[in-house]
């Protein structure tokens, strides 16, 4: 089994044509070769310097990422930066990169769906109808709570020592939105309420849109960026099932987010 094999596979159980507009030309296989034997799979969130090292380590010769490693073009490429390392050491052992991003974002099974299982949502289903491109958002119901509660609910499930919440704490929330990543703008707060959703939970809201949803009664719950890396172990046990690989693939347990909280 070659790297297209899994490629080929990747692309039928999360299209790539469902990625955003922005996101096509990052998506799919960005380095590498497609007719090298497959030996070992490593999942990821991000690639940085140490998911590079801890594929050589596990004998993987394919990182699957969902963030993108080359977000906006590269100019030079010096092996003396962040970036050039990593290309660097890809280079030096043969390595591969796959990313799905947006398209993963938007597919059944994908990130959105695997948080919404995860945050116990009933009924959950795409906001707008079948998955396309920029449907992204899943919504669903829960038992009634507060939003005190229910931001502690979310804050459990998805094992955070903190959010951030926009809202009253006694608002009754009875309908929720789900957007993994950075997922709050303007359009997704207005999908939010036409849904009839009390609360959109998603990650990185800037100042103005926590005062639009304020302003239309939508409570928000920021969860950061890293909720995304959730999704991970469902794609692992896809590529196993699916081509029987058992043993052969395997998530990162490096942790990409630098960010942390200070009480």
């Amino acid at each position: 089994m070659v790297i297209s094999d899994i490629i080929a596979f990747l692309e039928k159980k999360y299209p790539p044509e469902l990625a955003a507009d922005f996101d096509a030309e990052r998506i799919g296989h960005v380095i590498g070769s497609g007719d090298i034997e497959l030996a070992n799979i490593l999942l990821a969130l991000d690639l940085t310097i140490d998911v590079a090292n801890e594929a050589v380590a596990r004998g993987a010769n394919l990182i699957i990422t969902h963030h993108p490693i080359i977000f906006t073009p590269l100019n030079k490429i010096l092996y003396t930066t962040p970036k050039g390392k990593i290309i660097k050491r890809l280079c030096q052992h043969d390595l591969s990169v796959y990313v799905m991003h947006t398209n993963l974002d938007a597919a059944e099974g994908g990130v959105n769906d695997v948080l919404s299982v995860r945050l116990g949502l009933q009924n959950a289903r795409i906001a707008g109808g079948c998955p396309v491109k920029d449907k992204l958002m899943r919504v669903g119901e829960i038992e009634p709570t507060t939003l005190g509660e229910f931001a502690k609910i979310v804050r459990a499930r998805f094992e955070l020592p903190a959010v951030k919440v926009v809202g009253e704490e006694k608002k009754v929330i009875r309908k929720v939105g789900i957007i993994g990543g950075s997922g709050a703008t303007e359009e997704t707060i207005n999908q939010a309420l036409v849904e009839g959703a009390d609360c959109f939970v998603t990650g990185e809201i800037k100042l103005h849109i926590a005062q639009l949803a304020s302003a239309c009664d939508l409570a928000l719950i920021d969860v950061g960026h890293g909720i995304e890396r959730m999704v991970l172990p469902a794609v692992k046990d896809e590529i196993e099932n699916g081509l029987g690989l058992t043993g052969r693939v395997f998530v990162s347990e490096i942790n990409t987010d630098p960010l942390s909280y200070s009480f």
